[in-house]
């Protein structure tokens, strides 16, 4: 038996030996964290430059809810407008959104005496509205989970937050205007008046007037009596 192979026996009849007094070190596991922050509506349809009211929901998922830091993403067809926070589960601590580029921030926490912690399901953090822009397309907000919490009622808090729920709209097209129809002039042309054609009466002689009878006999006397003068001589 050579060196090696006597090493190699000599170290695992010693780790067999020894594994009755080798204690498992103690592994604590992270709290189950449950937390839900969503935004509802879900989905939806806007107008352009109309306006889109959201609300900032937290399912504490059973657990005593004490405050939230939320960081949203708005999408450049969107602007923010406006908040209120007179209906929220977390009243006490009233803090204005603050808006930087396209990322709002909010924070609400409770103070741990006397205020009540929230648990519940469908709690309403805060109300937002937005204005869509003219550009058609796509409007995510998103919560930025990475960055966002949802805490405990507790003095030393836990971040619970394990999901979030983003609201996806679409900014509708701006309806078309009918193309109106060009106006063509239209000269009217003139009516040209026709006399209106006499009809030619066929004439089947002249009538026999007694003068003209007279004239004629007076005429021919006198022309034969012209005659017969000249006649003579």
């Amino acid at each position: 038996m050579n060196k090696q192979t006597f090493a190699r026996g000599l170290t695992l009849f010693l780790f067999i030996a020894a594994a009755p007094f080798i204690s498992s070190p103690d592994i604590t596991h992270a709290a189950t964290v449950n937390a839900v922050l969503s935004i509802t509506p879900a989905t939806g349809t806007v107008a352009p430059n109309g306006n889109l009211p959201v609300d900032i929901i937290v399912d504490s998922g059973g657990q005593q809810v004490g405050g939230v830091d939320i960081y949203l993403t708005i999408p450049a067809n969107l602007t923010y407008v406006s908040y209120d926070a007179s209906t929220s589960v977390l009243a006490t601590g009233v803090t204005q959104p603050t808006v930087s580029g396209s990322r709002l921030h909010l924070a609400r926490a409770l103070n741990l005496s006397p205020a009540t912690p929230y648990t519940g399901s469908n709690g309403e953090v805060i109300h937002l509205v937005f204005a869509a822009t003219s550009t058609a397309g796509d409007a995510v907000l998103a919560i930025d989970q990475s960055s966002s919490s949802v805490a405990t009622y507790e003095s030393t808090p836990t971040n619970i937050l394990s999901a979030v729920q983003n609201g996806n709209y679409t900014v509708s097209s701006p309806s078309s205007s009918p193309t109106a129809t060009p106006t063509v002039a239209v000269t009217k042309k003139p009516t040209v008046s026709v006399a209106q054609k006499v009809p030619t009466l066929p004439v089947t002689g002249i009538p026999f007037l007694p003068g003209f009878a007279v004239i004629v006999l007076g005429f021919t006397s006198i022309t034969l009596g012209l005659r017969a003068v000249l006649k003579d001589k």
